[in-house]
Parts: C-alpha cells; sequence; structure tokens
C-alpha cells in the first residue's frame, strides 16, 4: 500500500488559485468523460501525454496510451464499447485530492474515484451485477499536470483500480 504523507514544505504547497483550476480540471475530466465529449476530454492533456489504466483483479491487467494521437482513438472505442455494450449512463466520482507542486508548473497529486454506471437489463455492461442494481469501479489516480500558458492540462494519469467486478475488461488500444 503506498504511503502519504501531508505537505508541510512551503516549497511543495500548491497555492489556492492553482489549486482550484487543477480541482475545476478533475472535475471538467469527469464531466466531459461521462458525456462521452471526446474531443473535450482529449483537449485536457498535453500532446505528450501518458495514461495507463491497470486493474488489480481478475484478467482486466493494464492499458498504456502514449499522447492524444492514440488517447482519440482508445476512449473513441471506449465509449463505443460502452454504448454497445448496453451502458445508459457512466459517472466519475472524485471526491479526494491531494497536491503537491513539483515545480513552477508541474503539480503531482492522488485522487480517489469511484465509478459508476447503468446499463440495459440483460447487456453485457452489467458483469455479472443485478439489473437494478449499478456497478462500481473504485481506485486511485495518480496524476501530474502542467501549466502551459496559463491554463492546467493532465502530462499524466495513471489509475489502479482495485474493486474487482466479475467479467471486468478493458478494449486493447493496440488492436
Amino acid at each position: 500500500m503506498t504511503s502519504y504523507s501531508r505537505v508541510t514544505d512551503p516549497q511543495q504547497r500548491v497555492d489556492l488559485e492553482d489549486r482550484a483550476d487543477i480541482l475545476e480540471l478533475l472535475t471538467y475530466y469527469a464531466l466531459l468523460f461521462d458525456s462521452e465529449d471526446l474531443d473535450g476530454v482529449v483537449d485536457l492533456f498535453t500532446e505528450d501525454a501518458y495514461i495507463e489504466f491497470s486493474f488489480d483483479f481478475g484478467n482486466a491487467g493494464k492499458v498504456v496510451v502514449n499522447g492524444k494521437a492514440e488517447l482519440r482513438p482508445f476512449w473513441a472505442d471506449n465509449f463505443e464499447s460502452a454504448r454497445q455494450g448496453g451502458t445508459l449512463v457512466r459517472r466519475h466520482g472524485q471526491p479526494n485530492t491531494v497536491l503537491r507542486r513539483l515545480s513552477d508548473n508541474k503539480v503531482a497529486g492522488t485522487t480517489m474515484a469511484m465509478i459508476g454506471w447503468r446499463a440495459t437489463p440483460g447487456s453485457n455492461a452489467w458483469y455479472g451485477a443485478e439489473p437494478h442494481d449499478p456497478t462500481y469501479i473504485t481506485g486511485l489516480y495518480e496524476d501530474e499536470f502542467t501549466k502551459i500558458g496559463g491554463l492546467w492540462f493532465f502530462s499524466r494519469r495513471v489509475g489502479t483500480f482495485d474493486q474487482p467486478l466479475p467479467g471486468f475488461s478493458m478494449p486493447d488500444p493496440n488492436n
């Protein structure tokens, strides 16, 4: 288990304006992703962003995506797979975030995540849950944010998910 400590070094503290801007970026990620706004969510990342999602259960494994050129088709496939699988609505909850300044234009952050969705009864998007139950996945996002032209972007997003779901799998970005 990862150990976290409170930021006490004034050099690593994130000022209120940058903190508010980064928390707003996290909120836009959730809103844009959950509404399947492909252009909107991709635009929150730097051109060379590194994205990794891993699953500490079953055979779901790990997905790595490098840069916007790979990110756009990966999420387009993800959104289409969810629709084809019967997902009706998806919601990201990102309730707790800790930030640590790395440099003037770089901040690291850890955010708890709980992602829930509802699906058409009988579809494969239920992943073994009963039709009246929402399905959830929980985990952590370890992020790096980069400030460019006064705006914050994701330059690294590593999601490690630990809530087991029967039959859960992610599309392979290499196919």
